[in-house]
């Protein structure tokens, strides 16, 4: 996916014109009950659509804040998820409106066939899947699944000028009762030239609601807990709470303090590559400077050692040569103090038990 497109968490709105035209192809003339499920519901404005057009409950699903606060006041039931982390309970919805985002999984994967394994599990028996992706997505292996799972597949591309922004085309299907097993009959479906139908002019219905599966209320959850909640709930209920450990993690002073013992390098490198040292400001009488630790890792030759082993031929002697790392602080000084010394730049290096300088740091 583009930045741009991440940036808007992948949310194409469905146009109003192709709404429209999708509401008259699907009818539901003997008025049977049922359920509309969007699970990339954005604002909610074509799930409500279809819905009111079908005489339909709409179910939504949608991950932003932001748009999820705008889908819950116009859909009957709205969720606040991942899709993915949703639990929706099979068989249970009469039409499934599709407009997932176009993005990829990795590893050469897109993310539309993923979408459309997802929900169609969701769907009753003739129930209608409407689908909308890129045209170019409409792969052999998507093709494969839909003629698996679905009969009276048709292809409608978008309107103009709609269509050029995208080339989104838009695929119906009605479910069916048991996925198609004939692997010649799917290759065959797949492999034939795609008719694709305009929505331009008067539309003729192809699609009606079938009479509602399961009448009763249905599974519909979230699995997803977004990172506001997760940091409210662990404000409120965390181990943070817990007096106990605020006891013994709770450090009352903050001010300066002089060590038992004098700091080692070893000291000294962690606090420098903890960032306590950067851009501090020390002063010496009247003079000010401000410093800025660094790390450096090195590797340093211990002197070689002789180890004597047993052999099958007898005791041999070896030359034994060690490289161990270490890391380096290095703490960088600048006079701020107004003046003829100005800018003056002092490197303190930290010296080895052997009296060695170690490299500076570029």
């Amino acid at each position: 996916m583009r930045t741009i497109a991440r940036a808007k968490a992948g949310f194409y709105p469905t146009p109003e014109p192709v709404t429209r035209a999708i509401a008259e192809l699907i009818q539901n003339p003997s008025g049977h009950s049922g359920r509309l499920c969007d699970p990339c519901c954005g604002l909610g404005q074509p799930a409500r659509a279809l819905a009111q057009s079908l005489g339909l409950v709409s179910f939504g699903i949608e991950l932003d804040r932001d748009r999820f606060q705008e889908s819950k006041i116009i859909l009957e039931d709205t969720l606040r998820s991942d899709a993915f982390a949703t639990s929706i309970q099979k068989q249970s919805m009469s039409l499934v409106f599709l407009n997932p985002p176009y993005d990829d999984l990795g590893k050469r994967q897109r993310s539309e066939p993923a979408w459309l394994r997802l929900l169609t599990p969701v769907l009753q028996p003739g129930g209608i899947l409407v689908f909308i992706i890129p045209e170019p997505r409409v792969t052999k292996d998507l093709r494969r699944y839909l003629a698996t799972h679905y009969r009276q597949i048709a292809f409608f591309r978008f309107p103009h000028p709609e269509y050029l922004a995208f080339r989104q085309v838009v695929i119906f299907g009605e479910k069916t009762a048991s996925p198609l097993r004939d692997r010649r009959r799917i290759d065959a479906l797949a492999t034939e030239e795609i008719a694709y139908q305009s929505f331009e002019g008067r539309l003729t219905p192809l699609y009606a609601i079938p009479p509602q599966l399961i009448p009763e209320p249905i599974e519909f959850r979230s699995h997803w807990v977004s990172p506001e909640d997760q940091l409210a709930e662990a404000a409120a209920h965390g181990i943070w709470r817990d007096p106990r450990i605020h006891d013994a993690l709770h450090f009352p002073v903050t001010g300066p303090c002089t060590p038992l013992m004098p700091l080692r390098k070893g000291h000294l490198a962690r606090m420098i590559a903890a960032g306590m040292l950067n851009n501090q400001t020390i002063a010496t009488g009247s003079t000010r400077w401000i410093i800025k630790g660094f790390t450096d890792k090195t590797t340093k030759q211990l002197p070689p050692e002789e180890e004597y082993c047993d052999t099958p031929k007898g005791q041999e002697t070896r030359t034994v040569t060690r490289v161990i790392e270490m890391f380096v602080p290095q703490i960088q000084a600048w006079d701020i103090t107004e003046g003829p010394s100005y800018g003056q730049h002092v490197i303190v290096n930290c010296v080895d038990h052997h009296g060695a300088v170690t490299p500076e740091t570029p």
